[in-house]
C-alpha cells in the first residue's frame, strides 16, 4: 500500500548516510537536467515528497547513488533499461528467459522470468516516459526492452528501430532489435545481421555475440561449439555459454562437456542448468557416485529439478548396484 511503502522510504531515507559508503563508487555520471527534473517527479508520485526533497538537495554523484538503490529495490527492470543506462551501466540485454522456449530443452538454462508486476510496470512506465521524451533514443530503448519483457517483439521492432534511427552507435538498440527478430516468423536471418553489427560496434559486448550464438542454434546450425567458443575467447567469465559450449560436446566430447561445466560452475556457482548438465555427463562416463552427488546439490537448492534428476538418479543407483536407494528414488 502507498502508506506502507512511505513508511518503508522513510526507514530508507535515514539509512541513506550508510548505504552511501557501499554505493557512492558506482557511477560519476548523471542525469540530464529535463530527466533529473523527471526522476524528483517520479520519486515524490512513487514515495512522498519528502523523499523528493531529499533527493533534490543531493550532489549528483549522491543523486546517482539513490537511484540505484531506489529503483533497484522498486523495479529492477526499469534501473536497468533507463536509469543504470543513463548512468553508465550498459551492454546490457534482455532477462535470458526470453528465448527459453525458443531452444531445445538441453539448451535450456532454467532462468526464472523476471517479476510479472514489474514486467507491466516496466511497459507502462517506459510508454510514457517516451510520450514525454518521443526523440530520447534511450528511452525509446528502454520500452523497446520492456516490450520484450513482455513478450511482444513484433511491438518492440519499430520502437527499437526508431532509437536506432536516432542515435547509430546505440548498440543495445540494435541487440534488442535483433531479439525482436529472434522471436518474429522467418525474420532470424535479420536477428543475425543486428547481433553481428552490436557486436562488431563495441568488441566488449558480450551479449550481442552471446546472441547470435543463440540465434545459431535456435536455427539448427551445425557449428554451435564454434559460435559458444567464440564467445568464450572474449569473455571466458560470461555467466552462460561455458553451459551452452558444453551442450554442444556432450555426445562427441563428454569430458571436454564435462571440463565447461565444471568452468560454469565455477564462473557462475547458481548455474542450475550446469549442475543438471555435469550429472549427465558423470554418469555417462561411468561416475555415477559423483553424478548422484552433483544432484543432490542440485536439488538442495532447486527442488523444481527433482522430476528432472530423480529418473536419472535411480539409473545412477542402479549402476553402483545400490538396489535399495534405487527403490527410495524410484518411489519419490
Amino acid at each position: 500500500s502507498p502508506q506502507i511503502f512511505q513508511k518503508d522510504t522513510r526507514m530508507f531515507i535515514r539509512t541513506l548516510p550508510f548505504i552511501f559508503l557501499f554505493f557512492a563508487a558506482t557511477t560519476h555520471a548523471q542525469l540530464p537536467p529535463e530527466h533529473d527534473t523527471y526522476a524528483t517527479e517520479l520519486i515524490e508520485k512513487i514515495a512522498s515528497p519528502d523523499s523528493a526533497a531529499v533527493y533534490s538537495q543531493l550532489s549528483s554523484r549522491d543523486k546517482a547513488t539513490f537511484l540505484n538503490i531506489f529503483w533497484r529495490a522498486r523495479n529492477p527492470l526499469i534501473y536497468k533499461y533507463y536509469y543504470g543506462h543513463m548512468l553508465g551501466e550498459r551492454l546490457y540485454s534482455v532477462s535470458e528467459s526470453y528465448v527459453e522456449n525458443q531452444l531445445p530443452e538441453h539448451f535450456r538454462t532454467g532462468a526464472s522470468t523476471p517479476d510479472s508486476l514489474h514486467i507491466v510496470e516496466a511497459r507502462t512506465f517506459f510508454e510514457n516516459l517516451t510520450e514525454r521524451f518521443p526523440k530520447d533514443p534511450i528511452a525509446l530503448n528502454a520500452y523497446g526492452y520492456a516490450l520484450l519483457e513482455a513478450d511482444d517483439p513484433s511491438a518492440a521492432e519499430p520502437i527499437f528501430l526508431k532509437a536506432v534511427e536516432k542515435d547509430r552507435k546505440l548498440v543495445e538498440a540494435r541487440n534488442g532489435r535483433g531479439l525482436a527478430y529472434f522471436k518474429l516468423p522467418k525474420q532470424r536471418n535479420l536477428a543475425i545481421k543486428q547481433f553481428q553489427t552490436a557486436a562488431a560496434q563495441d568488441k566488449k559486448y558480450s551479449a550481442a555475440l552471446y546472441n547470435l550464438a543463440q540465434c545459431q542454434v535456435a536455427m539448427g546450425a551445425k557449428d554451435l561449439a564454434f559460435h559458444f567458443n567464440q564467445v568464450l575467447k572474449r569473455f571466458p567469465n560470461h555467466p552462460n555459454a561455458h553451459f551452452k559450449y558444453a551442450v554442444t560436446r556432450e555426445s562427441e566430447q563428454p569430458e571436454k562437456a564435462l571440463e565447461a561445466y565444471t568452468k560454469q560452475i565455477a564462473v557462475n556457482p547458481d548455474h542450475r542448468g550446469a549442475y543438471l548438465g555435469k550429472g549427465r555427463v558423470l554418469l555417462g562416463l561411468n561416475r555415477s557416485e559423483e553424478a548422484v552427488k552433483t544432484w543432490q546439490q542440485l536439488n538442495d537448492v532447486a527442488p523444481s529439478y527433482r522430476p528432472q534428476t530423480l529418473p536419472l538418479m535411480m539409473l545412477a543407483y542402479q549402476n553402483m548396484g545400490n538396489t535399495s536407494d534405487a527403490l527410495a528414488v524410484a518411489s519419490s
